[in-house]
């Protein structure tokens, strides 16, 4: 909706020719640029802010949820979150709409960054995720538990074939706390590329607007 509502804010005065006659007068252009860009985000701003009182007095009312003072709290931190998220995308619509000349031209512009913003980038990067950092998969995971217990298995029984006793009672401890050992080594070690790879994945899926939105927007709970 901000990329729709700005798109066209300074191509489409310049297609008209309106544009030219505004900066015939004694106004600067940055004054030009902040009145288009307060004028266009309030009209966007002010309905979401009473869609979201009036869902909030809704659900407050219905018994959904209660609203007390961490809950108050939480929602107004994703709201402001939300305003600067709109802002953000009515300000590039903007950018846009001023470094082009055309508004079909710039409506097609826009589509192509929010796709990119919104779409490719935060799924293209788990994708580089996996190349960068390498994570070994559940499957191998149970696969090398399974050898570890096979091995240790084959270990207790010739135990018990060659040795009696206490002798033998030690052992097998000694070979159980060993495998424990080696398990917990496999847990650790998964665990780790696991988590190496999912942080590099959403710091590199931060790039996208969207996903930084749903990363604060978690944060508040």
């Amino acid at each position: 909706m901000s990329l729709l509502f700005a798109f066209d804010t300074i191509c489409g005065e310049k297609e008209r020719g309106t544009l030219k006659l505004v900066l015939a007068n004694a106004v600067p252009r940055d004054l030009v640029l902040l009145s288009k860009w307060i004028g266009g985000y309030l009209s966007l701003a002010l309905p979401f802010l009473v869609a979201v009182l009036v869902s909030v007095t809704y659900v407050s009312f219905a018994g959904t949820i209660r609203l007390d003072d961490g809950t108050i709290e939480r929602l107004l931190c994703v709201i402001a979150v939300s305003l600067l998220y709109m802002s953000l995308f009515f300000a590039l619509g903007m950018v846009i709409s001023t470094l082009t000349h055309k508004a079909s031209t710039a409506l097609l512009v826009s589509l192509f960054v929010w796709s990119c913003w919104v779409l490719i980038i935060p799924n293209l990067a788990s994708v580089a995720a996996k190349t960068i950092s390498p994570a070994p998969s559940l499957q191998w995971l149970t696969a090398e538990k399974k050898a570890v217990n096979r091995e240790t298995q084959i270990r207790q029984e010739r135990v018990q074939q060659e040795m009696l006793g206490e002798e033998a009672t030690a052992k097998m401890a000694e070979i159980r706390q060993e495998a424990e050992s080696r398990t917990h080594r496999l847990d650790t070690f998964y665990s780790d590329r696991r988590r190496q790879q999912i942080g590099l994945s959403e710091n590199l899926s931060r790039l996208s607007p969207s996903a930084s939105f749903t990363y604060a927007v978690r944060a508040n709970k």
